[in-house]
């Protein structure tokens, strides 16, 4: 009867130290990624103004930033 209890402790010991190793192995790969439970974003494209434009208006949705431009610009003293 010990024989068996010795053996069941031992089969116990092993798969809780397997688990464990599991556990330690996935914790350690997720620690590379900068947020392990969400993918990360695509990146944004760059913009540029042309020579000329200006930003004329912004308008922001839940979902897009829309920028407005315009190529008629206008300095203060040449208004009046």
């Amino acid at each position: 009867m010990k024989s068996q209890v010795s053996l069941f402790r031992a089969v116990a010991c092993m798969s809780i130290s397997v688990f464990s190793l599991m556990v330690a192995y996935k914790l350690g790969k997720d620690q590379s990624r900068k947020d392990p439970w969400r993918p990360s974003a695509p990146p944004h494209p760059r913009m540029a103004l042309g020579v000329g434009q200006t930003i004329i208006g912004v308008a922001e949705t839940a979902k897009i930033l829309r920028f407005y431009l315009g190529n008629n610009a206008r300095d203060a003293h040449e208004e009046g």
